[in-house]
């Protein structure tokens, strides 16, 4: 299944959706961790809120210096 960063400003690589059990979600880098997600399913950014599917953009797409 495809994976999607949540990217809200390109070329600024501190601008993608993270979530952590400990944190909730918040914006940083895409660095994903055994306790951070950075990458979601389409199905899973819909349930975050959808309005985030414009931000959506395909691991491959998503590298932090683009």
């Amino acid at each position: 299944e495809q994976l999607y960063y949540v990217r809200f400003i390109q070329n600024n690589s501190h601008s993608f959706l993270n979530s952590s059990e400990s944190d909730g979600l918040e914006i940083s880098d895409n660095e994903e961790t055994e306790y951070i997600k950075t990458k979601f399913t389409m199905p899973e950014i819909l349930a975050i809120d959808p309005r985030y599917k414009a931000f959506a953009v395909p691991v491959e797409e998503g590298k932090a210096d683009d």
